[in-house]
């Protein structure tokens, strides 16, 4: 499957440049599809778990770190007080963002669980995945020149993805989130948030300290549950 894989994603090259066309999702595609097949076959076989996730964990924050290279782009265009506003705002982003998967990663997971691995590297794809569209909607936040909506759009839902990703890992953790409250809350909160940024995609300083307050009122939930749970 893997070499099958390969295959794939040398064939987009060519196809890229004769044609233009972009077929890296195809390969991608292939390999959560090879994933799906062969996971009855591979599950006889389990993975260190505690090596696997914390090798998971470095690309993970390696992701953050492109992140922040991509925040700096704000200063591109000279120091003032509008670049300085939307790179504040942009690097609280990224601390709550990094703070949330930390607290999972610290205080959830469960180290000593037998897998084979396959799920968790696959939410930490869609993870990543959702990670590096969040740095492309904030970069695209401070053109003008790109239209308000769709970088509104690609903004929540990436931060939704990538939240979703967050709570989903709890498959892998030796315990859960207590209560309903904490995931109503959370829902609430999102709900609120799409509201809002839907009033305000047109107002891009508004609305990305939205974005900032949404994060930091789901990271409050999410550990309050967690705290739930330890009581």
């Amino acid at each position: 499957m893997l070499l099958a894989e390969a295959v794939v994603v040398l064939l987009t090259m060519p196809v890229y440049y004769l044609t233009g066309v972009v077929l890296t999702p195809v390969a991608l595609l292939f390999g959560f599809s090879a994933g799906l097949i062969t996971r009855r076959s591979d599950a006889l076989v389990r993975v260190d778990f505690p090596h696997l996730a914390e090798r998971v964990m470095l690309y993970v924050v390696f992701t953050f770190g492109e992140m922040l290279l991509g925040i700096a782009g704000y200063f591109g265009d000279g120091f003032g007080a509008r670049a300085l506003y939307f790179a504040l705002m942009a690097f609280l982003i990224v601390a709550g963002l990094f703070s949330g998967y930390g607290w999972f990663y610290e205080k959830l997971l469960d180290s000593s669980r037998p897998t084979a691995g396959h799920g968790y590297m696959l939410l930490h794809i869609v993870m990543i995945l959702a990670l590096n569209n969040i740095t492309a909607a904030l970069e695209f936040m401070r053109q003008d020149a790109v239209s308000d909506l769709p970088k509104a759009l690609l903004l929540v839902g990436s931060l939704l993805l990538y939240f979703v990703t967050l709570l989903l890992t709890q498959r892998f953790s030796a315990r859960h989130l207590a209560s309903r409250r904490a995931y109503v809350w959370i829902a609430a909160s999102f709900a609120a948030f799409c509201g809002l940024m839907a009033a305000l995609f047109q107002r891009p300083m508004a609305s990305i300290a939205v974005t900032v307050i949404f994060i930091f009122a789901q990271l409050a939930a999410i550990r309050r549950g967690g705290q739930e749970r330890e009581k």
